[in-house]
């Protein structure tokens, strides 16, 4: 599935194909990859918006790791927002817990920058979300893996 955005305003109808393909798959996992500022922190913003969440949702960069309550939702309960840039491979994914917090189906996951962790990832069923950025235009492409 693709789509091409112009703004962060055209989010909710690919926030709610995600949320579609989360549904019909029982996934709670999701993957986002793109360039510095293409927009995974962004997508990551609507999707809590989206699910309730009314505090600001920010970039974990520097925290390694955001959570967020989730009232209301019959599935989710916390929104799990994991970034794995500075981490240095796929050794560091039990310090940060991501598989814990994966094993909970109540938890949505979402991880930045997957590339960083990428034999961990590929053991996982997730939606990935890749993001590129050309003259103003966001490409999203979303694909379900579910090996």
């Amino acid at each position: 599935m693709k789509f091409s955005i112009t703004s962060p305003d055209e989010l909710p109808e690919v926030v709610s194909s995600v949320l579609k393909m989360l549904n019909t798959n029982s996934l709670s996992f999701i993957t986002l990859s793109g360039d510095l500022g293409a927009g995974k922190t962004t997508f990551v913003q609507a999707l809590g918006k989206t699910l309730g969440i009314t505090e600001s949702v920010v970039s974990p960069t520097f925290m390694i790791e955001q959570r967020y309550s989730i009232k209301n939702h019959e599935r989710f309960k916390k929104l799990i927002h994991l970034d794995s840039y500075r981490l240095s491979g796929d050794g560091e994914f039990k310090n940060i817990g991501l598989d814990v917090s994966l094993s909970d189906p109540s938890n949505l996951v979402c991880l930045e920058w997957p590339e960083m962790m990428e034999k961990f990832v590929a053991t996982q069923k997730h939606i990935h979300i890749a993001i590129a950025e050309k003259e103003g235009v966001r490409e999203i492409s979303i694909a379900a893996v579910l090996q």
